[in-house]
This record gives C-alpha cells, structure tokens and sequence, in this order.
C-alpha cells in the first residue's frame, strides 16, 4: 500500500487541473488556456499518459482541421480513503483520482471514547473496505475531518473540549503508520464548506455552518479554504451576547453563542421546558411535527445564528451561505436563518447570495475530503488552482 513516488512541474499539474475540471477537452484546448505551442502541450500531455494520468478516450467532432483525441483523467490510478469523523458517527469512503466517490458507508464510531479504542475499529473499516473493493495496493492517501481545531504541522487534534482524550495525538502520523501512506487531517467544518462548495462550481467564495452537535463554519474563498493565522477562521461558536443567557460553555466562558445554537443544548432546553427528553433527534421531529414548543425554539436558535451570520456575511460578502448539520434539517431554524440575513445585511451583500441547505448532505465531508486529497498527495491537482493547504 505504499505511495508511488512522483513530482509534477507546473505545466503537469495545470493539464491535470484543466483536464479533471473539464475547461479542456484535447490538445488543441490545453494549447489554447496555456499559450503554449501543440507540439509543447503533446509532449507534455504525452508523458501524462506514459505515467498512468491521463488517458485518451475516442475523438471528438471536428471544428474544421482534424478531428481531436478526447483527453480525461484515468480514474483508476490512485484510490484515496476518506473519512468524516463525528462525536456519535462516522461517514466513510473510497474516493478515485478525479474526486468522485467510489464509495461511501456509515459506521457507529464514538470518538468520546479516545483514540485507543477507536482507531483500531477505524482501521480494521479501512482495511475491510480496501480489501472488498479488491483497491490495496492503490491506495496513496487518506484524509480525515474530525469536529475538533487542528494542529497542522503537528498532524493532531488541539485543544479540543469535546473531545479531549485526543488532544496532541499524532492521528496523521499514526495512520501513515499503518497504511504506509499520508494521511492529512482536518477540521470537519472546512471539509463540509469545501465539499459543498464543489457542489457549485459557479461559485467562487462561499461558506458553510455546521449547526449539529456542535457550532462551525469552513469558509471557501475563491475555491480555497482560508484557515486563518491560527486555523480559527469562521469560529463563531464563542461569539458572546447577552441575548444568549449566562449558561457556561466548554470554552470556560459564559453566553457564547454554542450554548444556544447547537442541537445538544438545544435539547435540554426541551427537556428543561416541558419535552419529553434531551434526545435532540426528539426534539428536531416535534418541530417538524409542529409541536409550539419545539418550533419556538428551533426559530429563537434560527435568530440567533442568522444574526451572528450577518456580521460574517456582510464582512466576507459570499455568494453562497449553506447549512448542514442536524439542524439544517428543520424548515422553521433554516427560514428563521434566511429571513435574518435578507433583515440585517445590506441589499449589496444579499443581492445574488444563494442562502440554502447543504446539497451534499451528510456526504459534504467525504466529497471535500476528497478533493483535498486529490490535491494534497500531488496525483490528480484537481481544483488545484483553487485551493491552498
């Protein structure tokens, strides 16, 4: 399962990008979106193919001159494993050399019980799916988003409240490790925004709220995910207004904006008030069976993140706002969102900005996995030019 050592020049990676975007169909398109002469492009195109990167694939119609060979990424190459990891569940997949998801699963994974217990069960996922799909010995990366901040030079969760038991463990290199390949990991949020955002590929910036167990938002500007100086960038969770209460927070202070937003807090909310549980699966049917309590609390949440949203949206100026999480799943929190954006943004901001569920639903991690490793590991750049590190 080792990784097959290789490095593209400049113009490798820009026929790779082109190719697996689809602005560039044949030689004489590369030519064209490159200003360089065919016979350059051939030769590089041609060197593409003797590697196992590209592949012709029939003819298309003539313009006029000869009629061109039609060029496409041979998806079979690389195979990359994906994962999305969340406190209760895990979506994980296969994904081919273009992206595209050769195959995705759910699997019970708490990951409040600690990397000890949990890695050896993730592991022996990997494996099973590897060996089904008959895809060891393609196997030339892995990505993994996990709900926690990242230490990126380091490979490792940190300072994470709501999983502390992996804080400072070496996850990238550990899984390396055992798979022989490398492996990147990443906060869960940015993996949902960049997933959604290859969802729309008219859109240029974007970002994504996750509203589930717990509050995050991956921002996307012009195809890349921005980070921050501290990997913080978009953390609205610990925005404080008295509106919010005093309730204390994982973070240490009190009235962040978690502690009234996400479906756990949510919950027993419910519970407190009159439901029949903490459950926030309970909670999230009533309002959709239209309970009066269950609603109410669901739009008071729907105000409270649509209002902290607006001083992002109106700083960022998105074209694209999408929701995901279990929340999203609820028509009067997402209106109640929406109608505080269209109310406390200038008409400029909301002008063309597309405000929407997540249309990837529970698989934007993996699909945003797997462009990343697409681009991490140096096959297939696709999206390249779009995205930073």
């Amino acid at each position: 399962m080792r990784q097959s050592s290789r490095t593209y020049a400049p113009i490798h990676d820009a026929i790779m990008t082109f190719v697996a975007e689809g602005k560039a169909h044949t030689r004489a398109d590369l030519a064209r979106l490159l200003s360089l002469a065919p016979s350059t492009i051939s030769l590089y195109v041609e060197e593409l193919i003797h590697k196992g990167d590209l592949e012709e694939a029939g003819e298309v119609p003539s313009t006029g001159g000869r009629k061109g060979r039609r060029l496409r990424i041979k998806n079979d190459t690389h195979i990359y494993l994906v994962a999305d990891l969340g406190t209760t569940h895990t979506r994980y997949g296969l994904a081919g050399t273009n992206g595209n998801l050769q195959e995705k699963r759910t699997e019970s994974l708490p990951l409040r019980s600690g990397p000890e217990s949990t890695l050896p069960r993730l592991v022996q996922l990997f494996t099973e799916i590897l060996t089904q799909t008959h895809n060891q010995e393609k196997l030339a990366g892995i990505v993994i988003g996990l709900p926690a901040p990242i230490d990126h030079s380091g490979g490792c969760v940190h300072s994470a409240s709501r999983i502390p038991q992996w804080n400072g463990f070496p996850l990238a290199s550990w899984l390396s490790e055992c798979f022989s390949v490398p492996t990147f990991i990443e906060n869960d949020a940015n993996i949902i925004a960049l997933g959604e955002h290859t969802s729309h590929t008219q859109l240029h910036h974007s970002f994504t709220v996750k509203a589930g167990s717990a509050l995050g938002v991956g921002i996307v500007v012009d195809g890349r995910i921005y980070r921050g100086g501290t990997g913080a960038a978009g953390d609205i969770s610990h925005v404080r207004h008295e509106e919010y209460g005093n309730t204390l927070c994982l973070c240490g202070n009190y009235g962040c904006l978690e502690t009234v937003v996400t479906a756990e807090a949510l919950g027993e909310k419910w519970h407190q008030m009159g439901g029949k549980n903490s459950q926030a699966d309970s909670l999230i049917q009533a309002a959709q069976d239209s309970d009066p309590l269950a609603t109410h609390l669901l739009r008071e949440a729907g105000e409270h993140l649509g209002n902290a949203v607006c001083s992002l949206a109106s700083f960022f100026n998105p074209e694209g706002i999408f929701l995901a999480g279990k929340l999203s799943r609820v028509d009067v929190f997402v209106a109640a969102v929406r109608s505080c954006l269209y109310g406390g943004c200038h008409p400029l901001v909301t002008k063309n900005l597309m405000i929407d569920r997540s249309a990837s639903g529970f698989d934007a991690g993996i699909r945003g996995a797997a462009a990343l490793a697409c681009t991490m590991f140096n096959h297939t750049p696709y999206l390249s030019s779009h995205l930073t590190y």
